[in-house]
């Protein structure tokens, strides 16, 4: 099984579709880049009774980060209303909610089984644009 992460570590693009090969060129991303909404026709019956206080949790901990995210937003607006420039540690705050809410909404809107953490953990989104050249 090692074998097998190490040869598609010295080939990572080999793996992946168009678009993302793309983006691995542009960026230089060497890591692999997972489609967060993609539609899985299977789904667990029993992952469906699971979600059910895993919501809970996961609503918990978005309602305490939403108050950390208000008051964040104040400052910021503050911030830049005063200094004329961003709070990078407030904007860390503000990019951590969204970060967060974009890993977990896929799994609380039953689009996926695969479940996320309760607690948060960093992620980088990246959008994929079509450029009009």
């Amino acid at each position: 099984m090692a074998d097998d992460d190490n040869e598609n570590m010295d080939n990572p693009e080999e793996d992946y579709p168009d678009e993302t090969e793309e983006i691995i060129q542009e960026v230089g991303i060497v890591q692999k880049l997972d489609q967060l909404f993609a539609f899985e026709r299977d789904a667990s019956r029993l992952e469906l009774l699971v979600r059910i206080p895993y919501w809970i949790g996961i609503g918990i901990v978005m309602y305490l980060y939403s108050y950390i995210l208000m008051g964040a937003m104040i400052l910021q607006f503050g911030t830049i209303l005063i200094a004329g420039r961003r709070s990078e540690i407030i904007n860390r705050c503000i990019s951590g909610y969204l970060e967060y809410y974009v890993n977990v909404i896929g799994y609380m809107l039953t689009t996926t089984d695969e479940r996320p953490n309760v607690i948060p953990e960093p992620v980088q989104i990246f959008a994929s644009r079509e450029s009009e050249e």
